[in-house]
């Protein structure tokens, strides 16, 4: 982030604070704070104005998704599956909060409920392009290599340019021991993205959603070219 963002961040952050201050009972002020210091690189500061936010409006879905995932990013899932699991409880019709919990659940290990998150966010949008690229690593890592093979296929037929897809699709035919396909397909993904020539960037890979084991195997598959 350059000198300019991070003063455009920080303005935002004061103004925003301000309206808080001024309006405490305005739920989107709250929001739009924690999400100016997110992306301004203050993920333990958005946390904590959305716990207080929390505290002030329990019932707003909002601030228990943007809490959940702001805490993954910080590196705490389980406290992230809490705030996941009540966003979900509160409404259990909104994508959004599933297609979360998938992700959070599968770092935590506990790969049958990520699958089954995954699989009620397909439920809610058979389009749901997040959903399906999340559960096809969660049945990779459950081993289920046809099924993880054809949610990445969905995936990508959803987002043709979003390369993480196709990441997937390529690992799943690597698992699957479709070596062959598992190259063609990376090859594909390289002309949408070629810094995934580089290992240092599959390794942000653990951002979206793969697990350490995950990433090995697109390590492996990566240097298989």
């Amino acid at each position: 982030m350059g000198a300019l963002q991070r003063r455009e961040f920080s303005r935002a952050v004061q103004l925003l604070q301000q309206g808080v201050n001024a309006y405490p009972g305005s739920v989107s002020l709250w929001r739009g704070l924690a999400l100016a210091q997110f992306r301004g690189g203050n993920v333990a500061g958005a946390i904590q104005t959305l716990r207080a936010a929390q505290e002030r409006f329990p019932k707003d879905v909002d601030v228990h998704i943007n809490l959940g995932w702001y805490l993954h990013v910080g590196g705490d899932n389980p406290a992230a599956k809490v705030a996941l699991q009540q966003a979900t409880s509160l409404d259990p019709n909104r994508k959004q909060g599933f297609n979360a919990l998938g992700i959070v659940l599968l770092q935590l290990g506990e790969v049958e409920g990520a699958i089954a998150a995954n699989r009620r966010g397909i439920a809610l949008d058979p389009d749901n392009a997040t959903a399906f690229y999340n559960l096809s690593l969660a049945l990779q890592v459950a081993g289920e290599y046809a099924e993880a093979i054809q949610a990445a296929q969905r995936a990508t037929q959803l987002e043709p340019h979003n390369p993480h897809p196709w990441v997937a699709l390529a690992n799943a035919y690597a698992l699957s021991g479709n070596l062959s396909q598992a190259q063609t397909t990376y090859r594909y993904l390289l002309q949408l993205d070629r810094r995934y020539r580089d290992p240092a960037f599959v390794a942000t890979l653990v951002n979206y959603g793969f697990t350490p084991a995950l990433v090995e195997q697109v390590q492996r598959l990566r240097g298989s070219l």
